[in-house]
């Protein structure tokens, strides 16, 4: 996991571009009800990054349906 937010965007950004490897799937997720990992999986793709997807519900949701 690699932390990227709105808030501290230009700061984050570079960390993601060191462990970024562009064969690999990304996959943004906040707390459930955030509307953040959305914005922040558009931002990337916008970038020219993909694949990039946003976890509906968050990482808590998606342990519940495991």
């Amino acid at each position: 996991a690699i932390l990227l937010n709105e808030e501290h965007w230009d700061s984050l950004l570079g960390g993601v571009f060191e462990r970024w490897q562009p064969e690999k799937t990304i996959v943004v997720y906040c707390d459930p009800g955030c509307p953040s990992s959305a914005k922040v999986a558009d931002r990337l793709r916008d970038m020219g990054i993909e694949p990039v997807y946003f976890l509906k519900g968050g990482y808590e949701t998606w342990k519940k349906n495991q």
